[in-house]
């Protein structure tokens, strides 16, 4: 399959921002159940 170049620029760049907006995501839920663990073992100690 052939691409002309400028589409095929404009393919390479959408995917990385596809690609990056991914990984922020996934950052975020990493994020996100960190802090839930975090809270859980506050509650924990704290009840405990």
């Amino acid at each position: 399959m052939y691409l002309d170049k400028k589409d095929w620029l404009a393919n390479l760049a959408s995917s990385t921002q596809l690609c990056k907006k991914k990984m922020l995501f996934l950052n975020l839920d990493v994020v996100y159940v960190l802090a839930q663990h975090c809270k859980l073992h506050e509650r924990y100690h704290c009840d405990g």
